[in-house]
């Protein structure tokens, strides 16, 4: 699959958005990216040639046994499941560490099947309150644009928007979890 399969408005959204966005093609089993935003690209530290036909793991490093990732796997695992939201410890290509929280959805075709997985990723560790709220309002948005563009195609972005209860408590326990892996 390619980014000239999805509607252009979309891949141009994407492409110009404020925030770190991927998409990964769903139907193959290795969920490799084929779309990535220049915001990704700074977060992670890596060039678009790095990371285009890899899975996202890459950037967990050997940290594979975390708690956020089980609840991956299980989205992974079921069409149920529309989005999830999951705070990961993962590493920018220089080897430094940061706490990733990633939003992800999944984008059905027309028979209710996932053809593509729609993700943001956000330094939790580095924001402060009213960043993280910026962030919630741009993925607000950006979801909302995004069910828009694939809607004449047949198409559709899955689950709702989770929004932060408590973007400090959530920023605090962060940094807790990034000093943990510092050391």
């Amino acid at each position: 699959m390619s980014p000239t399969q999805l509607p252009s408005g979309l891949v141009d959204y994407v492409e110009s958005a404020g925030i770190a966005l991927t998409l990964a093609d769903a139907r193959d089993p290795e969920h490799p990216l084929i779309l990535v935003n220049e915001p990704f690209l700074k977060l992670s530290g890596r060039k678009r040639d790095e990371v285009i036909g890899r899975n996202c793991r890459f950037l967990q490093g050997d940290r594979r046994d975390q708690e956020g990732l089980e609840k991956v796997r299980r989205f992974l695992a079921s069409e149920e499941i529309g989005t999830i939201r999951v705070q990961l410890v993962n590493l920018r290509a220089d080897g430094t560490p940061f706490i990733n929280m990633l939003t992800l959805s999944r984008i059905c075709d027309p028979e209710n099947e996932t053809c593509y997985l729609f993700a943001s990723q956000f330094d939790i560790g580095a924001a402060d309150a009213a960043d993280a709220e910026d962030y919630e309002d741009e993925l607000g948005r950006t979801r909302q644009y995004a069910r828009d563009m694939l809607k004449p195609v047949g198409m559709q972005l899955m689950g709702s928007r989770a929004a932060l209860a408590d973007a400090a408590l959530t920023i605090a326990q962060a940094r807790i979890q990034l000093s943990r892996y510092a050391d």
